[in-house]
């Protein structure tokens, strides 16, 4: 059980990263598992793929990826696997959920990688 969950930013930008998504790996994500969180407006498509807006300021980073994390884990409290990514983010998916069988779900697990900037 897995969720698929992508951070973009309101604006024209947004649409066409999504679309591309939509067009290449997340064709592979299966139908309403798929999030797109800080768009300009919340609604679902009729794939099941939810578009979803948050109430901060999208400058404001740190606070809109902690409120983004607290949206999916109390919408999807049940998944075994969050998975995240950015608007330029490529996913592998069908790999992705091999390499994940891999694992032990109930054991906490952080893979990926950590950038410090600044």
């Amino acid at each position: 059980k897995t969720v698929f969950w992508v951070l973009t930013a309101p604006g024209q930008k947004y649409q066409e990263r999504c679309e591309e998504i939509l067009d290449t790996w997340g064709a592979h994500v299966p139908d309403g598992l798929l999030l797109f969180i800080g768009t300009d407006k919340t609604y679902t498509t009729a794939q099941g793929h939810k578009y979803v807006a948050l109430p901060v300021d999208p400058k404001r980073k740190a606070l809109k990826e902690l409120m983004a994390w607290k949206f999916v884990y109390e919408k999807y409290p049940d998944r075994d696997w969050y998975i995240k990514g950015d608007d330029d983010t490529f996913f592998l998916v069908d790999n992705l959920l091999q390499y994940l069988a891999m694992f032990d779900p109930s054991v906490p697990f952080f893979l990926g990688r950590k950038f410090h900037l600044g």
